[in-house]
């Protein structure tokens, strides 16, 4: 299997679900593998084996960074459980461009245009003042990105 992080989970999830060994499950991931094993705990439920469907939206704290994307006109708190930028700007219904979600590529670079970010992956892609790669990075500040 091969694609987003939401769909490799699930997938993996289903797979485990039903029996399958781990060493008989083949994926391509780009990024850290370790992410289909992190979370199955919370997605199967080992007594009964059926698969858990965590809560659809789940309100960020109140004082979390606010992330506005300014070409596409909407401002929301961050939510930290998304993970990266990219992640986040998923979750609520952006589509940026993205290939490795692992800083190598730098196809989800975008410029920063008021704020300050954490990376939370070192990215091996350059990157220019005034510039964040979505996929390595968290707001630290409230910010402002052309996406």
């Amino acid at each position: 299997m091969c694609g987003p992080p939401a769909f490799m989970k699930a997938s993996y999830a289903t797979l485990r679900t039903l029996g399958i060994a781990q060493d008989r499950i083949a994926y391509e991931f780009f990024g850290p593998a370790t992410i289909l094993e992190a979370d199955i705990e919370a997605v199967i439920a080992p007594s009964s084996m059926q698969v858990v469907a965590p809560p659809l939206v789940t309100p960020a704290p109140t004082d979390a960074p606010i992330v506005t994307f300014v070409r596409s006109g909407l401002s929301v708190a961050f939510d930290a459980k998304t993970g990266s930028l990219l992640d986040f700007a998923e979750s609520v219904g952006l589509t940026p461009d993205f290939s490795c979600r692992s800083g190598v590529c730098g196809t989800c670079k975008v410029k920063i245009l008021s704020g300050q970010t954490r990376n939370i992956e070192t990215p091996l892609d350059e990157v220019n003042a005034g510039e964040i790669l979505l996929c390595c990075c968290v707001p630290e500040t409230e910010i402002q990105i052309d996406l």
